[in-house]
Formats: structure tokens, C-alpha cells, sequence
């Protein structure tokens, strides 16, 4: 056969088998490739999407779509970059480059479309294959990977113009052929090696879930800003439009082309916060030219929008066929259900393709995005309200509209519709503000707004609260930068003369000159094409395994055994290149599980794989022979450390505790292992290169743990630490408690490596997309691309909450590699009932008082940082006990009254000696800059512009503001006509807070901190007049912060002692119990109210002037309805409440002559509800959960003290299992109650030898859904199958008018209200025997009269 014939041949063979290509493209693209079969497909596919890329005029076409593959092979040196992740940009070219041609320089690119990506929303407009132009000519790459197919859209070919016009502009430039549509890029090797070494360099950082708001329910809008390049500063790089001008050329119709630099530089940016290496990558970018007119910033239309409700659901596998039985289930089997998660699990594994699209289901593709918007389309919001703006009424105001042209109280109300036209800003005073509308020749009507109710109104030119910028061309500010720049965009307060005023972002009040400031709406040069430039990355990730998310009781642990028994004797998938020679091949399974479970896998194995107990008939660790597998569990190190490598290697299961993976020795010995012969330090990927070494025989290990035997064969190495094996499979158990461990414990956990990775979880944190950030680390995939990091803080997840395409790419996430279950358990009732408690007088007051410190519950920001968590802590600890430190000291609650009064009066005189000793500093400093100035003109004090604000906010908010400030002011006259000497006197041992300062002060005594610097400051003539103005400004500061401290100081101790008067048992001063508005005196406990300001009022009347004013009716202070609550729900009292479990209790230990001062009533109540457990089930059992371990520990101590036995979990791991195999299994056991805490201890156990479940205070946490999964969590312990009682009782403790009511309500909304019901149906029934006691008693004093 000829040369043609076979070609022919060969081309009709290759449409046979491709039925999208025609036999032509197929012989078109064997001539081009001199007949090589490889070269010609490589031509006809982009990757294997199938589309074909060919030029109009029949040549070759250069292909542009660029992919990143992950490649870590070794470089030629053997070894010097073992553990460096190699990342090549490479195209999948023929094996014989066939040298550029004009033509091919010259090719057209087609256009493609493509298709919604698998696990991905569709979030695409059409990609173009783009150009560059190189030192080599054209340059050609490979497509995305097989999951992104791509629909050929035929393109017309370039003009003759653009194409010369786009060749003279030289190597070195990308050409987009269409602007606003994407591009894909083709990056140079180096670039994605560095970053790809960066990455596996680094250990991942450690993900908290506390402190995330509470998402539940709510759809809300995406601004797109998480992806704007301004947004947040970690790993961005700036762009002006100068750059952007410098770097862009437009070419016509639409064409334009970039530096491919420029291109390098973003993408960098883009990539360099991604914690985990993909598979492949794929870079694409456009450019989007904006109106320059208009001052809206561009953002991306595919990033705004709705955001997706939360929680996330899960899918289940009610539609799936079930698999079939175990092999060694045969005593025991799976339920139906439990069979049908089993089907899932092994399709998870196996890869199988989708139904439709044939596409492989262990991949996930996420998309990292970025966007550079002109600077001046910015479009950041300020507030443009301030004095003197021309102000209007929205149309859709509230109100209310109150009349401030008069003096009468209370202000008379007005109508929207008599507010006509633009008003100007009169005054402004927190949330509210004064406007003044003009009523023609009739007097200015002056009105109190609220600012939500009001919109900025442009006049045009220069006036108060329009947007200003710095000119372009200002050298220096006659009155100095003040911590602004060029970039920002100002709030024009003050138009004076010559000079302005004008608030900053950071400035609030910056003092400069007119010529100095422009509009900011002035936008660039007529002749100036604004555009923003957005690029995109696609990272592809194989999954194999996913999260089991069965609800509690379903046996999550059990279809977990069945999978693992299934793949007995399978043989091991090929370990992926990127990880070969590196970790040792392992068969097993690694289980890693919390401490209290590591004996309940070991029974549940041992159930279903042998019939059998387990755990007694292990030895050092190891399962007898006779077992069907091989495992090896370790409760502490001891039987890992005499394991050789071989045996953890061949091992079926390897089960630990996490406890384990942070031990002390366990730890030790990873650090050592992971040293090589030269080095001190040590990380996780340290380990791997040390064991690609030891593998190879060039590295020697210490062999055991005491021995110095070294080894350099990896099967004799004895003690061999877990994350040195590829395992078949690993299995994190209960893998939501992870989020409270620390950093170096995580990265542990992310480092192990598996074929198959799976979770197990009844409560998986789906609340949030921080949830889904931290599930999806588990199985190495970034899907955020970067998390903020604020400057000196922790990872701050929160911002991501708001974002639509992550929200959308957790949601897809979810779908195809989670699933959950609930557990059918209709012969096991549940009876729940509420045991209401009430606090007495004193411990009342002490809950008033931190209430009035803490957050508000429910509120945006109630968990946004730890201060706010611990606050809401130690209120929810007061609920149970009147001391909610750790100590023990009070003796009762009227004790810790005084104690508490005593730490806050001490708080007040902190805050009032450091405002003293800033005062005298910041005098000393502004007289040496007075006279180093005093030559020159005087210049305003424009460094204290933030104290100044801060006097003027706090005097605006109560009266105990008010003298706050003017103590400040009083002590600013006390210190200015003090000498030298008593001023230095008062600052002896006095330490700064500003760092900067205090090394400029010179060193300090540790103990007293600074006395001799202080005298020398004052003669030093050494510092500069910038200096000055620095320290100053920081001084201000710190007294700002002084200022808030004392007004915060001084309110909470006056709101203390009167409520402590209020609530005293002698009724406290008639003044403290009487009504500032009604005037109505000697008022009951139940009617009386008192504000944060410590003023006291009727509750009616409160809730009168909160609704019709918003403020104090005494010193004007901003309130809401929040504020508003009785200053005592209900007092414990045995005459209002006989009867109930909380009322008499009291009585009862009385009687007994039993003290509970020192545990206060809510424990009382406890001990006598046990006590009534046990009378009337001497069988019963229970589990008493409590989330705090200082509040168990006084739960514990008030337990032994009445004689209540009851079993704590403590010590390791054996001792663990000990306890809890008493409990659960020894029916001579006399300890009837569980004390376990709600945090940590409420997952996966089997506790089905207790009928009721005690909980002493809800479970605290940053959202309901997470809070009740804990609790559900609690109950399944209990109520599970297993379970020998038909009912589980369900108690819950709740303390009346307190946060506990608030959390039971909304958690608990339905059990309340039937609580509620049931005491007011006990209350009625107790008023009418009371009635009827007392008509009986008349009717026998008047038949005792009749009978005289």
C-alpha cells in the first residue's frame, strides 16, 4: 500500500472510531503531521474535549488552551528536589516539534463554548482559545482535562490589520480576540514550579469554626467583592490604570492585547494563598472595558447575586440499590439502609462514571477568581450624611419623623408626607441625626431622623458630604498627609476659606486646603479607555471516598466495618505519581477515632466480623490469628512503638485514637524521624523526603524507641509513625470535632495520605460555607483558592460567607461527595420535658450584671471574636452557678455579690489611673513640640482628632459618658497646672502601650516599668518634630481607647450595685424602686425595669418610651426593644411556685438540714431530680451532660457531696473504655449517672444502658443548627438501636428570664410552649384550690359564728 492509500486508510479509520470527525479534518491533519498517527490527534483534539481547531484557509491551527499538570518527578540530580512539587506548563505536543511555519504563526483560533463543569455551577460566557506571541513564535498547549467538554463555535478570522498591528508589537504580549470574553493563557515552566514547591512546602493553616454567624434560613445578595483585588490584601497585587495603560494595547474591533508580565505577575498573585496542589490547572483571563462616565465599580456579573439558602442540604440514599451482604456478616447483618449507603461508599471508591456524560466521579473542579476594577470606578460606600449636606427622605422611610422645632415632651410625631423636598443636615448624634427643612417664609421646620431613613442629595461644586480624592499631582499637604493617600476617597466635612475638612477612611477629620482636593467624580481624560481586567483559574482535584454524614443511630460504624470487610484481599490501587516513592505502600485501613470510641469499633468489629468479643482477646495491640483480619489498635503508643514497618504495612486495619497522632512520644519520634542527618528543624514534609531515602537505602532511621540500632531497610524499622504509609483507606470518625483542635494537630490529619479518604459524622457543620471550607480540607482540596488573614490575627473565614460562587461550589461539593441518612426509630419514643429553675436575688444581680457586658445573643456579631464568646459563656455558666469563674472560693451568691462589686470598682480605677498617666504624656510630648514648632506657624492639633471623636460619641451615649468626659477634661486642667516634678511623680513605673514609644523610651524595669525615662523625655531635645506628632497621635489614640474603658467601666459598676439595691431583701431605697416617668413609687420586683444606663422605670412605661423614642427618658441613650426586660422574671419563692420540682426543693434540703448556698438553686433542683430517678427506677440510668469543664467540675463536687455516685471520663484512652464499659455493662455498678460534657463527649458512644438524658443548660453555640446537632448528638446516645426501654426521657434544666429561655425558645421553640401551657394550667389549678382552701375556711367561720 502507497504512502496515500495508508493515509487515506488511517484517516477513515480515525473518523470510525471518532464519529465527530469527518475523514477530510482526519487526512488534513495526517498531511500536516508527516503521517505520525500521535502528532495528528494531538492536532484534531483539544485535550479530549473533541473539538477541532483548524484554520480557515486548511493549515494547521496553533492550539491555545493551556493546562498545569502537578508533577512532582525527580529532578536529574537524583534527589535534590525529592519533596519539591514540580508543576510543568506543558503542551501535549508530538513527539517530532515540527519547527513554527508563517502559516502556522498566523493561525486563527476558533471559538469555544463551554459546557457546565461537574460539580461546578455554570458560570461561564464564551471562552476564546486567545493568542501569544513568544520568543519561538505561536505557542501551543493542552485542553482541561476530560470533564470540560467543549462545543466548537465557528470564528471569523482576524483582519489583515490586527494581525500585522498584533505582530509589530513584538514577543511578549497575549492577544484577547474579543474583548469581555475569556482567554486561556499558557504560563512558563518556572513560574509553576516555584508556586507548585511553595504550596507543598507549606503546612496547611488551622480552620476554627467558632466565631461564624449564623447563616440558617436567610437568602442574601453577593456584592462579588470577596474576588476584587481591592477587597482584602493578602496575596493581592495592585493595579492602576496607569499600569493597566501601560500594558494594554487596543487593537480594533475589539481586539486587545495584555503583557503576557502582566498576566505572570496577576496569576501569581491569584495563586499564592492556595493551600493544597491540584491536579490541573487551567488559566484563562479577559478584559471588560467600562463606561467611563459612569462611577459604579465593575464587578463581574457571574459573582453577584442571590446567594443559596443555608444550611446546605444533603442528599440521601433512599434511591439507590442496595449492595449485598459482607462477606463475614452473617451472624449480624446490615439493615436494608444501611446497604444502600454501603452502594454508595463502593461507587465512591471504584470511580465509576456518571450516567450522563460518562465523566469520572472523583473529580472535583473548583474556580478561583480575581478582577482588577479601575481605580476611579471604585465605588466604595461612604457616608455622605454629615453636617451641613443637603440631605431627603427615602421613599420607603419609616420613621419616625419626630418635630425637634419644639420644647415639649414628648416630641410630636410627623408624617413622611410633610417632609418635603431636600432638607439640610442641622446636627448628628449616633444612629440619629437633626435635618432642617425649609417651609418657605414660615420658620425652618428642624426634624429627627433616624440615617437609614435619609439619602444623600449632589448639588454639584464643592459642598459638604460630596466624595473627594487627593489631586493627582499634590506633592505634600500644607498640613501634613495625616495616614492618607492618593488612592482613597474622602467625605468632604468643611468648606472654610481656604481651608477644608475632611473625613477619611483613616482620618476622620483631616484638616488640608481647597486647592488640594478634587471631586472624586472627576473622572480620567476624555481619550483614556477604562477596562477591567479578570482572570480565572479552574483546579481539578480527585476525590475518592467522601463523607458518611448518617444521622445519629443509623450505624455509620457498621457500614464502615462492611466496606472495609469487602475489600479484603483487593489489590491496592497504583499510588498517584505525584506521590510515588515517597510513602511506604500500606494494605489496611487507617480508623482514627476519638478517645471514647476506640473500644466501641473494637466491639463492633468483633460483633460483626467474628460473633464475638474483640477487644479480650487482643494482644500487645494485634488480633489473634484466628481473626479473619489483621488489626492492630493502639488506646497509647506502646504497641506502635514495638511494630516494625512491614507489620503496620500489611496490617487490614490499624485503628488509633486522635489522642494518639499529639501524644508527647508520638510526636517526639515524628520530629526525629523527620530530621534528616544535617538538620534541626523538622515539618510534615520533611517526613516524606526522609522516607523517600530511607526507601531507597540512602537514608538510615533509629530503629525502636529506646534502641540506637539504625536501620536503612524501611521493613526492620521499628516505630514507624502513621503518616509515613500511603494507606488503601483512611477514616476520620466523628470528624466535626476536629475544628477545635490546634494547628499541628490538623496539619497531621491533612498530611496522611489514602487511596480512599472518608469521614464519618452525624452532625456535619453545613450551617455555613466556613463548614464547607473546613470539610473539603479534610480530603486536600481548596475550594476558596485563599483565606483572610488579618494582620496579628487568626484565619477569618467569615468574609467568605457572603460570596455566591463559593456558596455555589460548597453546594456542588456536597452533592457529590456527601451523603446523610436519618435513622428509623419508631419503637424507641422520646419524652422530652422542661425543669424550670429561678434564680434567687442575689444570683439574679449577678446575672443582670454580666448580661449588661455580654453581646446580645442572636445578634450579627455575638460570636465574632473570643472576648464576645467567653462573655456569653460566663452568662450561660451563670444560669447553673453564681461563681462562673473556675475558683471556689464564695461561699454563696450574696458573698459573690460583693466580690464582683469590689472587681468592678477595681476595673473603674484601672481605667482612671491610665487616663491620668496618658494625660500627663501626651502634655509632655505636646510641650516638646510646641517648642520645637513654635518658630513657625502655629498649626491645628490635628493628632487629636480621634480622642476628640471619642469624647464627643461617648457624652452623646448616657450620662455616666458624660462625666466621663469631663473627668477627662477635668484631669487635662489638673495635669496642665501641675509642675514638672508632681507630673513626673505620677508617671513613676508608668508603661506605655505604644511599643514604637516605649523603645524609644529606653528600657524598662520589668517590675515597675518606666520611671527614670520619663525624666529624661522631658529635657531629651533629641526628637524630631515628626516623631512628635507620631507619638502624639498614638497617645490620642490610646486615651480614646481609655475614655471608652472608663465610661465602660463605670456603667457596668453602676448598673451592678443597683440592681444589687433593687433586688436587696429590704426592698433597697425608695428611689431604686421607683418609676422615673409614672413617678410611681414602691414598685414590685415583677413590674420593675432597669436599662443598661442604670436608670429604673415601670416595665410599661419603658416599653412605652423605647417604642415611641428609641431613648433613655433620663439621659437620652440609644435603646431598643432588646433593652427592655423585667429586672427579675420570677424570684424563687416556695409559696408562688409549691409544688414544682424547683420550687420546693429549697424547702426540702432545708428540712434535711442540707446546705446548697455554695452550689447555688440550679444544682439544688438537680440533686433532687436525680434523687427522684433513682426512687422510682432503682434500674435507672443517667447521662448528664454539661458544656463547660469548670461549671462539671462543680457538678461533679455538689454530686459526691449529697452521696448522688456518679463516673467522669478521665485519663487515657484504656482508662476511658474502662469506665464507660462499667457504666454501660455492670448491672452491680451503684453509679447510676454519666457526667460527660456536651462539647466533646457527645459523639458516636453507646450508651443504651441509660433511660434519661439530663441537660443541665443548652448548648451554646454560634448557630441553632450546630447547637441542636449537639444536643441530637447527646440524645443518641441514648436512643439508638440497642436500646431496651421504650422511652428515653429527655430533661432539660432551664433557668427562667435568662439567656437559657432565650437559647430554648428559639431552639426548642415547640417544647416550650408546651411547657409554658403546663405551668399555666399548674398555676390556674393552684389559684383555685387556693380559692377553694379559702372558701371553705370563710364557710367554717361562719358556721362557727352560727353555732355561738
Amino acid at each position: 500500500m502507497d504512502s496515500e492509500s495508508f493515509q487515506a486508510a488511517l484517516a477513515r479509520l480515525m473518523s470510525l472510531l471518532e464519529g465527530h470527525i469527518t475523514e477530510a479534518k482526519a487526512r488534513e491533519a495526517l498531511q500536516a503531521s508527516s503521517g505520525i498517527v500521535e502528532v495528528a490527534m494531538a492536532r484534531l483534539f483539544d485535550g479530549s474535549s473533541g473539538s477541532l481547531l483548524g484554520s480557515q484557509d486548511g493549515t494547521a491551527a496553533c492550539d491555545s488552551s493551556t493546562v498545569i499538570d502537578i508533577d512532582m518527578s525527580d529532578g536529574d540530580d537524583g534527589g535534590t528536589t525529592d519533596d519539591a512539587l514540580s508543576e510543568t506548563l506543558r503542551e501535549e505536543a508530538p513527539r517530532k516539534q515540527r519547527k513554527p511555519t508563517p502559516a502556522s504563526d498566523g493561525c486563527r483560533a476558533k471559538r469555544r463554548r463551554l459546557k457546565p463543569v461537574p460539580h461546578m455551577p455554570e458560570a461561564d460566557s464564551e471562552v476564546l482559545a486567545g493568542r501569544s506571541i513568544t520568543e519561538g513564535g505561536s505557542s501551543g498547549s493542552r485542553a482541561w482535562p476530560s470533564q470540560l467538554s467543549a462545543e466548537e463555535i465557528p470564528a471569523q478570522p482576524l483582519p489583515a490589520s490586527v494581525e500585522a498591528a498584533f505582530q509589530a508589537l513584538g514577543p511578549g504580549w497575549e492577544l484577547l480576540c474579543e474583548s469581555s470574553q475569556w482567554a486561556r493563557i499558557n504560563l512558563l515552566d518556572q513560574f509553576s514550579q516555584d508556586w507548585a514547591q511553595r504550596v507543598q512546602a507549606q503546612d496547611p493553616p488551622c480552620l476554627s469554626l467558632q466565631g461564624q454567624k449564623e447563616i440558617l434560613g436567610q437568602v442574601s445578595t453577593s456584592s462579588g467583592e470577596m474576588h476584587s483585588a481591592s477587597g482584602h490584601s493578602s496575596g493581592k497585587t495592585s493595579l492602576t490604570d496607569q499600569t493597566l495603560q501601560e500594558k494594554v494595547h487596543w487593537l480594533e474591533g475589539g481586539n486587545v492585547a495584555v503583557r503576557t508580565s502582566l498576566l505572570r505577575e496577576l496569576f501569581a498573585s491569584l495563586l499564592s494563598g492556595v493551600r493544597y496542589p491540584p491536579a490541573e490547572l487551567e488559566l484563562s483571563w479577559r478584559l471588560v472595558e467600562v463606561d467611563r462616565k459612569s462611577s459604579k465599580k465593575f464587578i463581574p456579573p457571574d459573582l453577584r447575586g442571590p446567594i443559596p439558602s443555608r444550611p446546605f442540604r444533603l442528599l440521601d440514599n433512599s434511591g439507590d440499590a442496595p449492595a449485598e451482604q459482607p462477606p463475614h456478616f452473617q451472624s449480624h447483618s446490615l439493615r436494608p439502609e444501611q446497604r444502600r449507603s454501603l452502594a454508595w461508599m463502593i461507587a465512591r471508591e471504584e470511580g465509576e462514571a456518571d450516567d450522563a456524560g460518562g465523566r469520572s466521579k472523583d473529580q472535583c473542579v473548583v474556580e478561583w477568581r480575581r478582577f482588577w476594577s479601575p481605580e476611579s470606578h471604585e465605588g466604595k460606600e461612604v457616608d455622605q450624611i454629615v453636617v451641613g449636606a443637603s440631605v431627603k427622605c427615602r421613599e420607603d422611610a419609616q420613621g419616625p419623623f419626630a418635630d425637634a422645632s419644639t420644647d415639649v415632651l414628648p416630641r410630636p410625631l410627623l408624617e413622611l408626607s410633610q417632609l418635603h423636598g431636600a432638607g439640610e443636615v442641622h446636627s448628628r448624634q449616633g444612629a440619629n441625626c437633626i435635618v432642617r427643612f425649609a417651609r418657605g417664609l414660615e420658620a425652618p421646620l428642624l426634624v429627627t431622623c433616624s440615617l437609614k431613613d435619609l439619602e444623600f442629595v449632589d448639588l454639584g461644586g464643592m459642598h459638604p458630604g460630596c466624595r473627594v480624592m487627593l489631586q493627582p499631582d499634590l506633592k505634600s499637604p500644607a498640613y501634613g498627609w495625616g495616614g492618607i493617600n492618593k488612592q482613597m476617597v474622602g467625605v468632604l466635612l468643611k468648606h472654610e476659606g481656604e481651608n477644608i475638612s475632611v473625613k477619611w477612611p483613616t482620618h476622620c477629620s483631616w484638616k488640608g486646603k481647597f486647592t488640594e482636593i478634587k471631586r472624586a467624580d472627576m473622572g480620567p481624560a476624555k481619550d483614556v479607555r477604562l477596562a477591567a481586567l479578570d482572570i480565572r483559574v479552574r483546579a481539578s482535584y480527585a476525590v475518592r471516598g467522601g463523607i458518611l454524614a448518617d444521622k445519629i443511630g443509623y450505624g455509620k460504624t457498621a457500614t464502615t466495618i462492611a466496606l472495609i470487610d469487602r475489600g479484603l484481599g483487593r489489590p491496592l490501587p497504583e499510588i498517584p505519581y505525584v506521590d510515588q516513592g515517597r510513602f511506604i505502600p500500606a494494605k489496611g485501613t487507617l480508623v482514627i477515632v476519638p478517645s471514647n470510641l476506640f473500644e466501641q469499633w473494637l466491639n463492633e468489629i468483633g460483633k460483626f466480623i467474628w460473633n464475638k468479643p474483640l477487644r479480650q482477646s487482643m494482644r500487645a495491640g494485634w488480633s489473634p490469628k484466628s481473626f479473619p483480619m489483621k488489626i492492630l489498635a493502639m488506646s497509647n503508643v506502646s504497641p506502635l512503638s514495638k511494630a516494625k514497618a512491614h507489620e503496620v504495612a500489611e496490617a487490614d486495619v490499624v485503628i488509633c485514637s486522635y489522642r494518639l497522632l499529639y501524644s508527647q512520644i508520638y510526636c517526639q519520634r515524628r520530629d526525629e524521624l523527620s530530621r534528616g542527618p544535617c538538620t534541626t528543624a523538622s515539618s510534615l514534609s520533611d517526613l516524606s523526603k526522609q522516607t523517600k531515602l530511607l526507601l531507597e537505602g540512602l537514608a538510615s532511621m533509629r530503629s525502636g524507641r529506646k534502641s540506637e540500632v539504625q536501620v536503612t531497610d524501611w521493613q526492620a524499622l521499628e516505630f514507624p509513625v502513621l503518616e509515613m504509609f500511603y494507606w488503601r483507606r483512611v477514616v476520620f470518625d466523628e470528624f466535626h470535632e476536629l475544628e477545635s483542635f490546634e494547628s499541628l494537630q490538623q496539619n497531621s490529619l491533612q498530611f496522611l495520605r489514602s487511596h480512599f479518604r472518608w469521614g464519618l459524622t452525624g452532625t456535619p457543620p453545613v450551617e455555613s460555607n466556613a463548614g464547607g471550607i473546613f470539610m473539603s480540607s479534610l480530603f486536600r482540596i481548596d475550594l476558596p483558592g485563599y483565606l483572610p488573614r488579618p494582620e496579628g490575627k487568626a484565619l477569618d473565614l467569615q468574609p467568605w460567607e457572603d460570596d455566591r460562587l463559593l456558596t455555589e461550589t460548597v453546594g456542588h461539593f456536597l452533592d457529590a461527595f456527601a451523603r446523610q441518612n436519618t435513622a428509623d426509630l419508631p419503637h424507641i419514643k422520646l419524652q422530652e420535658q422542661v425543669v424550670l429553675v429561678h434564680h434567687t436575688a442575689a444570683e439574679r444581680a449577678l446575672y443582670l450584671g454580666q448580661a449588661h457586658d455580654a453581646p446580645e445573643f442572636g445578634s450579627a456579631g455575638a460570636f465574632e471574636n473570643e472576648e464576645k464568646v467567653r462573655a456569653l459563656e460566663r452568662l450561660l455558666k451563670l444560669c447553673s452557678h453564681f461563681q462562673a469563674g473556675g475558683g471556689d472560693n464564695a461561699v454563696n451568691a450574696q458573698e459573690e455579690c460583693e466580690r464582683i462589686s469590689d472587681q468592678k470598682e477595681r476595673r473603674v480605677v484601672r481605667a482612671r489611673n491610665q487616663i491620668r498617666r496618658c494625660c500627663r504624656v501626651i502634655l509632655l510630648l505636646d510641650q516638646k513640640l510646641a517648642e520645637k514648632t513654635s518658630k513657625h506657624k502655629k498649626k491645628p492639633k490635628t493628632w487629636c482628632a480621634e480622642l476628640d471623636e471619642a469624647k464627643k460619641q461617648v457624652a452623646a451615649e448616657s450620662d455616666a459618658g458624660k462625666l466621663a468626659s469631663k473627668e477627662l477634661d477635668g484631669e487635662v486642667e489638673r495635669a496642665s497646672a501641675e509642675d514638672l516634678e508632681l507630673r513626673l511623680q505620677i508617671l513613676d513605673g508608668h508603661r506605655p502601650k505604644c511599643e514604637e514609644l516605649l523603645s524609644l523610651l529606653g528600657p524598662d524595669d520589668q517590675q515597675r516599668g518606666c520611671t527614670q525615662q520619663w525624666a529624661a523625655l522631658a529635657t531629651d531635645q533629641s526628637w524630631t518634630v515628626a516623631n512628635l506628632e507620631k507619638f502624639l497621635r498614638a497617645q490620642a489614640v490610646e486615651q480614646a481607647q481609655n475614655l471608652r474603658e472608663l465610661h465602660e467601666a463605670s456603667a457596668s459598676m453602676d448598673f451592678f450595685r443597683r440592681t444589687v439595691q433593687a433586688l436587696a431583701k429590704d426592698g433597697g431605697p425608695p428611689e431604686e424602686r421607683s418609676c422615673s416617668v409614672c413617678m410611681e413609687e414602691d414598685l414590685p420586683l415583677a413590674k420593675l425595669a432597669i436599662t443598661p444606663c442604670a436608670h429604673t422605670f415601670c416595665l410599661e412605661c419603658l416599653k412605652a418610651t423605647v417604642e415611641k423614642f428609641s431613648a433613655c427618658s433620663i439621659c437620652r441613650r440609644q435603646l431598643s426593644s432588646k433593652d427592655v426586660r423585667p429586672i427579675v422574671a420570677e424570684i424563687a419563692s416556695p409559696a408562688l411556685v409549691a409544688g414544682s420540682s424547683s420550687s420546693s426543693s429549697s424547702e426540702k434540703a432545708q428540712q434535711t438540714g442540707m446546705r446548697f448556698d455554695k452550689y447555688g438553686t440550679k444544682l439544688e433542683v438537680l440533686v433532687q431530680k436525680l434523687r427522684q430517678l433513682r426512687a422510682e427506677d432503682t434500674a435507672a440510668k443517667v447521662i448528664l451532660f454539661v458544656q463547660f469543664d469548670d461549671l462539671k467540675r462543680k457538678v461533679s463536687s455538689a454530686l459526691h457531696e449529697f452521696g448522688i455516685p456518679c463516673a467522669t471520663l478521665q485519663g487515657g484512652v484504656g482508662q476511658r473504655s474502662s469506665i464507660i464499659r462499667d457504666w454501660q455493662h455492670n448491672p452491680q455498678s451503684q453509679t447510676f449517672v454519666l457526667l460527660l460534657s456536651l462539647a466533646q463527649s457527645a459523639s458516636g458512644s453507646n450508651l443504651t444502658a441509660a433511660s434519661h438524658v439530663i441537660f443541665l443548660h443548652p448548648m451554646l453555640a454560634s448557630s441553632a443548627e450546630k447547637a441542636v446537632g449537639y444536643e441530637m448528638q447527646a440524645i443518641g446516645r441514648a436512643r439508638r438501636h440497642g436500646q431496651q426501654r421504650s422511652v428515653v426521657h429527655v430533661w432539660r434544666f432551664v433557668t427562667t428570664g435568662t439567656l437559657e429561655q432565650t437559647i430554648t425558645e428559639e431552639h426548642q421553640g415547640a417544647l416550650w410552649k408546651t411547657e409554658q401551657e403546663r405551668q399555666e394550667q399548674r398555676r390556674k389549678l393552684q389559684l383555685h384550690l387556693q380559692e377553694r382552701e379559702h372558701n371553705a375556711q370563710q364557710v367554717g367561720q361562719e358556721q362557727a359564728k352560727g353555732a355561738e
